[in-house]
């Protein structure tokens, strides 16, 4: 981990706690998004479909505290205190959102590009070619799957496009025979990481517009409590050092990942009106960030 992802996720982390502390301290959400908070609920409960799998105790730890937040801050809004939510003001329509996230998920995700099979023939010749691939190697023992293992080089440009979806397959497999499970359910295993690839997919286009209610939210009301601006300019730095975190890994491993870069420089698009604001009014000691007339 370098130094931009860990800046931003402390980013995010702050962000949270402003938005709890907030509504816990005043006992009221006034000015807030429910549809927003619902739409992060949405993105993270469908990023971290693979909670149970273990990377390190740093991103489990984070994953539950996202997942736990998310759903404590929708309770704390939609229950506890109800009575404080503007809905009058709450108005944007996310079905705009969650729709347009939900398509493009499908069409275009790691595993399969929808131009790339546009290019490739009907239904994209290689990428079925890979798939057929990757129920194979489901179905292998032991000994072949040590050889497949060998197999994965630089030099086979298709498994190296892929190599998410094989090493997630490979796991699989691993952790069958480790267990001593009987490989009879390959086809479900398969189905269930080619979903989780494409719920991963929906989680980062929804979450690149899941602040759109509250920025529409606040174009209405025409101000925020400055600790609501200092909540959405916490939200906003956390995908900007994402971005330097991108560039950073793209110099240093040759790492780059298209579909996380574009979408997070769309996020970060949406928070740029909203960054001026908050440098010219609410850092200047203005009580309340008012929007311009």
């Amino acid at each position: 981990m370098n130094i931009f992802r860990f800046a931003g996720d402390f980013s995010h982390l702050i962000a949270i706690l402003i938005l709890i502390v907030k509504i816990w301290k005043t006992r009221s959400c006034a000015g807030l998004s429910g549809k927003s908070q619902l739409l992060f609920a949405f993105v993270f409960t469908s990023r971290y479909l693979d909670l149970f799998h273990f990377i390190s105790s740093y991103n489990t730890i984070m994953k539950i505290f996202f997942l736990v937040s998310s759903y404590g801050t929708v309770y704390l809004m939609f229950f506890k205190f109800r009575a404080t939510y503007d809905r009058s003001h709450d108005t944007f329509r996310i079905e705009f959102l969650v729709i347009p996230a939900t398509i493009l998920a499908f069409l275009i995700n790691h595993q399969f590009s929808f131009m790339e099979g546009c290019r490739e023939g009907a239904l994209g010749q290689r990428t079925n070619n890979f798939w057929r691939i990757i129920r194979n190697i489901l179905s292998l023992n032991r000994m072949k799957l040590r050889y497949i293992r060998y197999q994965l080089k630089p030099r086979n440009t298709m498994i190296t496009s892929n190599k998410t979806i094989v090493i997630k397959i490979i796991i699989i497999c691993n952790e069958r025979y480790a267990s001593d499970i009987p490989f009879d359910n390959g086809e479900s295993d398969f189905v269930a990481v080619c979903s989780q690839m494409i719920a991963w997919s929906f989680s980062i286009y929804l979450e690149a517009v899941a602040i759109m209610p509250q920025l529409f939210m606040l174009s209405r009301t025409g101000s925020a409590e400055t600790i609501t601006a200092h909540y959405l300019f916490a939200l906003g730095t956390y995908r900007a050092l994402y971005i330097l975190n991108w560039i950073y890994r793209y110099y240093t491993e040759e790492f780059f990942d298209p579909i996380a870069t574009v979408a997070g420089v769309v996020q970060t698009v949406l928070y740029v009106d909203f960054f001026y604001l908050y440098v010219t009014r609410v850092i200047r000691g203005y009580k309340n960030l008012e929007l311009p007339a």
